[in-house]
């Protein structure tokens, strides 16, 4: 493994719903930064054929894990192999993607800067579904796209309402250098210890990003941890499918979903977070 002087690597999380396009497409993105793949999934076959094709791409190192079919256990995997395993020992920051997203053309960027957060959260990016780029600000136009592919599947569900209730209670705890409404905060680096620190839910199918930034912030309030937060529109590109968790977040839904969602959520939002200034690297 060429590490090439860099004390920070690309963490690509794969799991057997991304098809090797979305892997390659990913790593393209990379800019030729390195690059470690991690698969996320009980299917050896699958795995071996991606490390195959991943080592012919040129990345630098593959591992696998044991997976519980929710995307919290392949987050909380990808951590823990960066903290123990011994052929990431020289790199002491991992910048992580999901291998059905891609990188923006600001990528190279957070090579330049030296962060000394427990978390690294982007605020901004962008949102492709099928052919048409998204801003994160347009969220609700983005959600009436999916609605619409989805037809019979989305008002076949009784629990929308009450999802969409819970989305609003998500949306206060967001954080964006100008108080703009709506914009997700995504997890896009963490540290050699951050995994000793908070672990992503693997007990929910969907939201745990969200929840995961929630309790993060309210770690790093009492002074548990340290977060940062990084704003650039042009960093992230997210490209939710329809193999995808994000496709089939309104079938998914059920009331013991959302309870199990709800009761991760602090009882009443606190009010001394809307004066509370986090740590912007802009």
């Amino acid at each position: 493994m060429s590490y090439s002087g860099y004390s920070a690597t690309i963490g690509i999380l794969i799991s057997d719903s991304h098809s090797e396009e979305d892997v390659l497409n990913c790593m393209e993105s990379c800019q030729g930064y390195p690059i470690w793949v991690h698969a996320n999934s009980n299917d050896n076959r699958w795995a071996y054929h991606m490390k195959r094709v991943t080592e012919e791409k040129g990345r630098h190192y593959f591992s696998q894990s044991i997976s519980n079919g929710t995307p919290g256990k392949g987050k909380n995997m990808l951590m823990t192999h960066f903290t123990l395993d011994s052929n990431l020992k020289y790199f002491t920051y991992c910048y992580n993607i999901d291998g059905d997203d891609a990188w923006g053309s600001t990528m190279p960027e957070l090579f330049k800067r030296k962060y000394d957060g427990d978390f690294l959260f982007s605020s901004g990016g962008k949102y492709q579904w099928k052919d048409e780029t998204y801003d994160k600000l347009d969220l609700a136009k983005l959600s009436e796209q999916i609605r619409d592919d989805l037809g019979d599947k989305y008002e076949g569900t009784k629990y929308i309402s009450q999802w969409l209730d819970l989305r609003v209670e998500f949306a206060k705890y967001f954080q964006h250098p100008n108080n703009e409404h709506g914009t997700l905060n995504r997890l896009i680096g963490f540290s050699k210890s951050a995994s000793h620190n908070l672990q992503f839910k693997e007990d929910v199918e969907i939201a745990e990003d969200i929840i995961f930034h929630i309790e993060a912030l309210m770690k790093n309030k009492q002074g548990d941890l340290k977060i940062q937060y990084l704003y650039d529109e042009d960093l992230y590109l997210y490209k939710p499918n329809e193999r995808g968790i994000h496709y089939n977040t309104v079938p998914r839904l059920s009331g013991d979903l959302l309870q199990k969602l709800k009761a991760y959520l602090p009882p009443t939002y606190p009010k001394s977070l809307k004066k509370y200034k986090v740590d912007w690297v802009l």
